[in-house]
This record gives structure tokens, sequence and C-alpha cells, in this order.
């Protein structure tokens, strides 16, 4: 037979947890756009962007790990400087 000497009894208070609510990431917000995002944003291909940080290095990227991420200020600027894509 099992020994429940040493189980809290039901009546027991419970530590409760506190949840934080974190705000929702919204595009408009968000720093650093990943490749899809980016793609979509520009209105280019995944291929296009994969091509660019191989060879041409015209849109400006940061890795983090192995992801691939884009600054969106940055990307802009640079556009802007070039005059497009």
């Amino acid at each position: 037979m099992p020994d429940h000497s040493q189980q809290q009894p039901v009546d027991a208070p419970r530590a409760k947890r506190k949840y934080t609510k974190r705000p929702k990431a919204r595009p408009e917000v968000q720093k650093y756009f990943d490749e899809f995002v980016m793609a979509q944003a520009l209105g280019v291909s995944e291929y296009f962007l994969r091509l660019d940080r191989q060879n041409a290095r015209r849109i400006p990227f940061v890795k983090i790990g192995k992801a691939v991420r884009y600054d969106v200020q940055a990307v802009l600027a640079q556009i802007e400087r070039d005059g497009g894509i």
C-alpha cells in the first residue's frame, strides 16, 4: 500500500503563477524581417534575395546564427540611395 503521508493536503494553498501578456509584434513596428517577409515587402522572390546575398550584396542583411534577417530601416535607406533594387 502506498505511503500518502508525504503528499500535501488537498486544501494547502499553492503558489500562483504570474503570466505576463506580451504584446503581439506588428509588422509596421518590427525592426528585422525574415527572408520571406522582406521578399514580399520588396516585391521580389526569395531566390533573388539569396542571390543578392551571395553575389551583389546590394541589400544589407544580418546573420544571427544560421538565420538571415533584414534590417528594415537599412534596406529602405539603401534602396533610396541606389534609386531602387
